[in-house]
């Protein structure tokens, strides 16, 4: 047993370094880029210092659209389709355990697809604008009405390096700043939402952005993994 407890501390020892690692890359990489292929910077407003080569570009433009959730009603264990949920959105996954199901057919384009993007656009101000991205759909799916899907316009963004720029601290923080306080909830609208500045590199620079970050995530998740197994 000692040698078990041992074992499971090793692995959260891992876990808290992933994170660690994760975060200052998100800090690094989304902000300056691959370390040591830029030589100027510039600065930009609200953005700060970011590589002289890339551009900057409104969140709207490097979308092919912005759609709101269905409103059916939804069940437990119903034969409809499942449709995720704010609480579905946990730490930037769309999770799949426990999904309410529509009691009345849902429109083809309400559907989600790999590599969408779910944002929550009505909650508290702690909430609104978490995001979370889809992958590995285990069948056809779709989404409440109070998030919406980002899908992008892939000729000109990678979808997994724009959900972390969306993911990180630095972002929440600005969205939290456009939403509109009500009597209860916060709200981003899609208009503001697509006027949202993002600093961006080129495709093959977000691939390569994208493809370390998540190399440093899948890291945690298997101790993460193994550390539950023990």
């Amino acid at each position: 047993l000692d040698a078990i407890d041992e074992a499971v501390q090793r692995a959260e020892a891992v876990i808290t370094a992933a994170e660690t690692l994760r975060l200052s890359l998100l800090h690094e990489v989304l902000k300056r880029g691959i370390p040591g292929e830029h030589n100027g910077e510039r600065t930009v407003p609200d953005l700060g210092v970011i590589p002289a080569s890339w551009k900057v570009a409104a969140l709207g433009s490097l979308l092919r659209s912005v759609v709101y959730g269905t409103n059916v009603a939804l069940s437990e264990g119903g034969a409809g389709a499942p449709v995720v949920r704010m609480g579905d959105l946990v730490d930037g996954r769309v999770t799949q355990v426990a999904l309410k199901t529509a009691s009345a057919p849902i429109a083809p384009s309400l559907f989600l697809t790999d590599g969408d993007i779910l944002l929550n656009r009505t909650n508290s101000l702690a909430l609104v604008g978490k995001v979370g991205y889809v992958a590995n759909l285990r069948r056809p799916t779709s989404f409440a009405s109070y998030l919406l899907r980002l899908r992008v316009e892939p000729t000109a963004t990678d979808s997994r390096w724009l959900f972390e720029v969306l993911h990180a601290p630095r972002t929440q923080e600005r969205l939290g700043r456009m939403a509109t306080p009500g009597a209860s909830q916060a709200n981003i609208n899609p208009t503001s939402l697509k006027s949202l500045l993002i600093a961006v590199p080129p495709l093959t620079e977000q691939r390569r952005i994208s493809h370390l970050i998540q190399a440093v995530r899948e890291c945690g998740d298997t101790e993460s993994s193994r550390a539950d197994q023990l």
